[in-house]
């Protein structure tokens, strides 16, 4: 449960960090240069530079009509993310033999998704593969 806490606790800093961010561009940039101040001048520079690139990318939030936009990539990515995984059920004949269907597909990547957002090893070798088993075991496969 204080595990809980904690995470919660570091969200809640990452979205306020943020939030400061998108609301006060400049004066995050230099509180990032004073605080990388003992870093050689090239480091501190190419992270203000990382920063301000980073702030830029945040201005797509402030016109209500890239809202539109950032929600249509977003599904169409979720539907070839989809699509992927339901040619390769019909690939390897998954979708006779187990009966699954674009649902199952959409399940197993829902599951592999929330998988993907815990800290693994690389290339996510083993939460990946644990959480698309227990999406085909949700699943009925």
């Amino acid at each position: 449960m204080q595990g809980s806490y904690a995470i919660l606790a570091i969200i809640a800093g990452i979205v306020a960090f943020l939030l400061f961010l998108f609301i006060q561009e400049k004066r995050a940039v230099s509180i990032v240069r004073y605080l990388l101040r003992w870093l050689p001048g090239s480091v501190a520079d190419t992270a203000a530079r990382i920063l301000t690139s980073f702030i830029k990318g945040l201005h797509a939030f402030r016109d209500n009509r890239h809202y539109i936009r950032i929600l249509a990539y977003s599904v169409l990515m979720w539907i070839g993310y989809t699509l992927s995984v339901y040619w390769g059920f019909y690939a390897f004949g998954f979708t006779e033999q187990y009966d699954l269907n674009l649902f199952s597909a959409l399940v197993i990547i829902v599951f592999t998704s929330v998988g993907l957002m815990i800290p693994a090893g690389p290339a996510s070798v083993g939460t990946f593969h644990a959480f698309c088993q227990e999406g085909m075991v949700f699943m009925g496969s």
